[in-house]
């Protein structure tokens, strides 16, 4: 069952703080939302909970997530000899500007040679 905390924001108006647990099979799901509505926050807590007694969405919620680093180490791994001079430089424009988190031990082996 969800939980609704009042909280004050910096201007003196309330927001409110929603937040649900669920356990099945040893896994758990626990999901926090803020808002500006106490109505938002009963119907999203619903809404939610609703969602979360499927157990496909259940799985769903309880599965590891992928971020892009994730995708662009896999698409070098799996192509990384016939990487272009564009996707070469865009994916190490990726790597400079930190917009995806860089692992340890990734190298971006693309990048050094040039086609060109």
């Amino acid at each position: 069952m969800g939980t609704i905390v009042t909280r004050k924001r910096a201007d003196g108006k309330p927001s409110y703080l929603c937040q649900i647990a669920k356990k099945l099979g040893g896994k758990t799901v626990r999901e926090a939302r803020t808002f500006h509505d106490h109505k938002a926050a009963k119907a999203w807590i619903r809404q939610r909970e609703a969602e979360l007694d499927n157990p496909h969405s259940f799985k769903a919620a309880t599965q590891t997530t992928h971020t892009l680093d994730d995708a662009i180490s896999r698409y070098i791994a799996e192509y990384g000899g016939e990487v272009g001079k564009t996707n070469r430089w865009e994916l190490s424009r990726a790597f400079e500007r930190r917009l995806c988190r860089r692992q340890k031990g990734v190298e971006l082996s693309a990048r050094s040679g040039s086609d060109g």
